[in-house]
């Protein structure tokens, strides 16, 4: 089973080297390219898999929470938001993570075959 986190936004990769420096939460994670070069600078997506979780997911899915409103509040008026969205796709069942509260996101890292939430 593949567990995937897809940061969307122009600030996606410095806010997935964050995400990745969560304790507990082992990321591998790559950039998704563009498919028209002349738009690197806009929204990127970065991809990053869910190679393991040591300990408490709950205390994972509580700093995953904080560190998504934090980079979701980051960016200027009248500029994009540093991330767009944050999904989390498990064995390609794609669930936005946006609405989810720590508990909803501890119940998918503790049991992943069991999305409840479809994207």
């Amino acid at each position: 089973m593949t567990t995937q986190l897809l940061v969307e936004g122009v600030e996606a990769v410095e806010a997935t080297r964050e995400l990745a420096t969560i304790d507990g939460l082992v990321l591998d994670w790559r950039i998704q390219k563009s498919a028209e070069p002349e738009k690197i600078m806009e929204t990127v997506t970065v991809i990053a898999t869910i190679a393991g979780v040591a300990g408490s997911a709950v205390t994972i899915a509580d700093q995953i929470v904080k560190w998504r409103e934090r980079w979701k509040a980051r960016g200027r008026p009248g500029q994009e938001k540093a991330i767009e969205k944050v999904i989390i796709n498990i064995d390609n069942r794609r669930i936005l993570l946006d609405p989810m509260s720590a508990a909803e996101i501890a119940k998918l890292l503790a049991d992943p075959s069991r999305p409840d939430r479809p994207a």
